[in-house]
């Protein structure tokens, strides 16, 4: 494999983790969207079934990105062996510097906790929907309230 190659791997593995983090962004913004315009009293069941699949995609969302920064990593070591054989043209090598200076370990250490974090934040938010919106048992879509559009 040339170090043009690499390189090449190394833009596309980059564009997947911003395409795994914009998912991540999108779901957690439609779990907000749904916590403003719910109208009407969440039952216990529906909480349920809606955590656990924020869950189920959370728990494969991260596992996902765990991956990619591994396979992001081991690109970037196998730059870095071209690097040192000094085989890349002068544009490469400026590539190969940014990457040797691009701390990979620190951001997959933060994965966690940005998971968790965010975990937490939008269970707490799913199980008092109601609280958070003021809503009691027997509630319904335009009762005593701004009614939809």
């Amino acid at each position: 494999m040339s170090a043009y190659e690499i390189m090449d791997l190394i833009a596309s593995q980059l564009s997947i983790i911003n395409e795994v983090w914009n998912f991540f962004l999108t779901i957690h913004m439609a779990i907000i969207g749904l916590l403003i315009i719910a109208r009407q009293f969440v039952p216990g069941t529906m909480k349920a079934v809606i955590i656990v699949a924020y869950l189920g995609f959370l728990g494969v969302n991260y596992s996902a990105q765990a991956d990619n920064y591994s396979q992001l990593e081991a690109l970037y070591a196998d730059a870095a062996m071209f690097a040192e054989r000094e085989e890349m043209a002068t544009g490469a090598q400026a590539s190969g510097e940014v990457i040797r200076n691009y701390d990979l370990t620190e951001k997959a250490r933060l994965l966690p906790l940005v998971y968790s974090f965010t975990a937490t934040l939008t269970i707490l938010c799913l199980f008092f929907i109601n609280s958070i919106q003021g809503r009691k048992r027997g509630d319904r879509a335009g009762e005593g309230g701004a009614e939809l559009l």
